[in-house]
């Protein structure tokens, strides 16, 4: 299974790869990782992925042109669907692991501004995908961004 994850921390999720059930699954072929930063499609010098919400408000949000074109790059490459990490989503449920796992090829949206880009930019990033949502319960990570490291089939 081929999955993409875009995230503004690659570093951070290529480092889950690298232990465990994940190693074992990639050394084996199982699992083909590949991670998409929306930074290296911003267009300004300073490689900014976030601004403040139009007409104020607490915190940032995700800018969608540099979101869009790293989902639309994942997409092309993998040819699979897109889910978005987000609150907003249906709950995460072993029925919906073993769904996804007959996928070919799944791009997860994982990030520390996922829920922010629904919440801030109301359904643009759904018009982007048009892909479900995805909510991995009621967990706590120190960095949301290990959502999508969440996502894999349990045994």
């Amino acid at each position: 299974m081929r999955i993409d994850i875009v995230t503004i921390f690659p570093d951070l999720v290529s480092a889950v790869g690298e232990f465990g059930v994940a190693r074992i699954a990639r050394e084996r072929s199982i699992l083909k990782l590949h991670l998409w930063n929306p930074r290296d499609y911003c267009e300004d010098s300073y490689r900014r992925v976030d601004d403040r919400p139009y007409g104020g408000g607490p915190g940032m949000v995700m800018q969608a042109p540099p979101l869009a074109a790293a989902i639309r790059e994942a997409r092309q490459a993998s040819g699979g669907r897109v889910i978005g990490l987000s609150p907003q989503g249906s709950p995460l449920s072993q029925a919906t692991v073993e769904r996804l796992a007959g996928e070919p090829a799944l791009v997860l949206l994982a990030g520390r501004y996922i829920y922010r880009v629904f919440w801030g930019m109301r359904n643009r990033p759904r018009r982007i995908h048009s892909g479900p949502a995805c909510w991995i319960g009621h967990t706590t990570l120190g960095q949301k961004n290990l959502k999508g490291t969440r996502c894999r089939k349990r045994y």
